[in-house]
């Protein structure tokens, strides 16, 4: 009886982490809009050109303005003059248009339809740091804290059962 229902073991472990934080950047929103990105080591640029075209390009090290916290970490906005700079083709899109120019609008929405969507601050998580947000919150480096965000959580659980058997009495 003892050698059939002896010799079991039973293990487990659960393992949860809160996920690896990540810092968000953007590429090419900056000097596209008429920053200061792009303008190499010369007086008007306030980056360290060789530093950022190490990274990603020109913009590859500026960070993003922060605009709700609350809000889908996915959604961005930029301001119109700015769309209309980066992602104009004929300066007739919707997001060209002068009553628009110094309005938030959801860079989401413009990548999608194109349409010119009009948010606030509170409507999305990032705001690009571009020409005229540097000119808003004057200053050309955003303001979202480095390793702010995390990505998705761990949630593991294993469990292991096996027996010992002998072979024989000397194995």
């Amino acid at each position: 009886m003892g050698h059939v229902l002896g010799g079991w073991t039973i293990s487990g472990n659960y393992f949860i982490t809160s996920g690896q934080p990540y810092t968000a950047v953007q590429g090419a929103l900056n000097c596209g809009s008429g920053g200061g990105s792009c303008s190499g080591n010369g007086p008007g640029n306030p980056y360290d050109g060789a530093f950022n075209n190490a990274f990603v390009g020109s913009d590859g090290a500026l960070r993003l303005f922060l605009g709700n916290s609350s809000a889908p970490v996915n959604s961005v906005g930029i301001y119109g003059a700015d769309a209309c700079s980066v992602f104009g083709i004929t300066g007739a899109e919707p997001f060209c248009s002068p009553a628009v120019a110094n309005s938030l609008l959801s860079l989401n929405a413009i990548n999608t339809s194109g349409a010119a969507t009009v948010v606030t601050s509170k409507d999305v998580h990032f705001i690009a740091n571009t020409a005229q947000s540097d000119a808003i919150y004057g200053t050309p480096f955003g303001n979202v804290a480095r390793n702010s965000l995390r990505d998705y959580w761990t949630n593991i659980g294993n469990f292991g059962l096996f027996k010992t058997v002998k072979a024989t009495e000397r194995i």
